[in-house]
This record gives C-alpha cells, structure tokens and sequence, in this order.
C-alpha cells in the first residue's frame, strides 16, 4: 500500500505464507507448522521507485528517478517440525542520482531449535548470522536509446563458526561459516527496462572454519546438491 504527502512516500506491505521448506517430504507444511509473517516499511525522499504499487524493487533508475529511498523488514516463524522459532531483520537503502545508481543492506537472522547430543541430552540452543550487501553502477547513454551500465557488487555473510555451533545451524537449516563475493560486470541495455545483455565476473571466497570437510554450510560450498566449492564464475 502507498502513502502520497508532497515528495514523500511511505510504502508498507505484509505477508502470510505457508512455509514448507523444512519438511522432509517437501509438499506438506508437516505435522507442526505455523505461517511465516513478512513486513516490511519504506520511505521514499524525491521521486518514487515505481509510479504504481508494486513488489519488485528495480535496482537501475534508468536515469528517470531522482530519490532516496530507505526500509526496514522483518519476518516471523514459530514452532515447526524444523526449528522452535525463526525470525529476521534487515534495514536497506536505495539512492538513484540521474545516472548514478547505490544501494546497500543489513540483514540479521536468529533462529532457535533443540537436538540431541551424543550423550542423549537435549541440547537448546540459537543460531545467528548476519549479511552485508553493497552495489553500486552508472548509466552512460549511447546512441539510438541504448545505454551501457557498469557496476560491482559486494556481499558478506558470516554465520556460527565454533564445531557446535556450526552443527546446530545445520540442525535447523542455517546457513554458517563466511562466503562472500564481489561482482563485477556491465549490461548492455538494448531497450532500458526491458532488452538488455549482462557479462559479469563473480568472484567469491569461503570459510569452513570448524565444520567438517564435505558439509555444505554455505553457499561457497554448496551447488547442485553437491559439496564443492564454486569458485568463480562468468
């Protein structure tokens, strides 16, 4: 939902949805389940991100928009056959500048389970993780409409990295350990907003630090169900 007052702008939404992710069979919510709440609140300073309602956030503001635009999200879960509790929280930005396009992003994540230890005692406990994201391009205009867009990217993620604590992110899902990558490329805009061709080179780095040799515990270690480190790509 939008809110109009002169050249500010406040964009609210929220969502309900059924969570299936966790369970072992993939297309029932499980014998515990719980909907997973989503919301998130932003406010726009000087042009909007889009003209009319909508939940994609456009990144390029093709030169048209003029604006900053900041936001805070959260989610929500409690008990479900994965996991007691799960929830999240980021505050993220967006500043279109004529040709200049930056944004960037906090994200927390908490999530609570129970396992069973060697010993046979239940072990409660809560896993946490956090991601930092930047991006950054500028629009340079060519002849016949097209437009050349440069960019690079960073993002960090950094999760529980003790051996206990990396068995149980693994026990509810969690991703743990340290990825991270920069990109770095340039599109080629044939038709601004709807034509365009990319080329970037992704360079990434992780971390196991205590995990044992073939857990997937991140995305640096993890492709096509396989534990193998991506490396980087084209």
């Amino acid at each position: 939902m939008l809110e109009d007052k002169e050249d500010i702008l406040l964009h609210y939404s929220v969502g309900v949805f059924n969570s299936i992710f966790g369970t072992s069979v993939g297309n029932s919510a499980g014998i515990k389940s719980s909907p997973l709440v989503t919301g998130r609140l932003m406010v726009t300073f000087g042009d909007p991100e889009n003209e009319e309602y909508s939940i994609v956030h456009r990144f390029n503001g093709l030169s048209r928009r003029t604006g900053f635009s900041v936001a805070v999200s959260g989610s929500y879960e409690v008990e479900n056959d994965l996991f007691e509790s799960s929830d999240a929280f980021s505050v993220d930005f967006l500043l279109n500048w004529k040709n200049l396009n930056l944004s960037g992003e906090v994200g927390l994540r908490y999530r609570d389970g129970e396992r069973v230890m060697d010993s046979q005692i239940n072990r409660m406990f809560t896993t946490s993780a956090q991601v930092y994201a930047a991006s950054v391009s500028y629009n340079l205009h060519l002849t016949k409409g097209h437009m050349l867009e440069p960019s690079i990217s960073y993002m960090h993620f950094s999760g529980a990295d003790t051996k206990v604590g990396i068995e149980d992110a693994l026990a509810v899902n969690a991703s743990a350990g340290m990825n991270s990558y920069v990109d770095v490329g340039v599109s080629y805009h044939i038709k601004p907003g709807k034509l365009k061709i990319d080329l970037h080179y992704i360079s990434q780095s992780g971390d196991r630090v205590e995990s044992n040799p073939g857990d997937s515990i991140n995305d640096f270690f993890f492709q096509s169900g396989l534990a193998i480190r991506r490396g980087d790509y084209i």
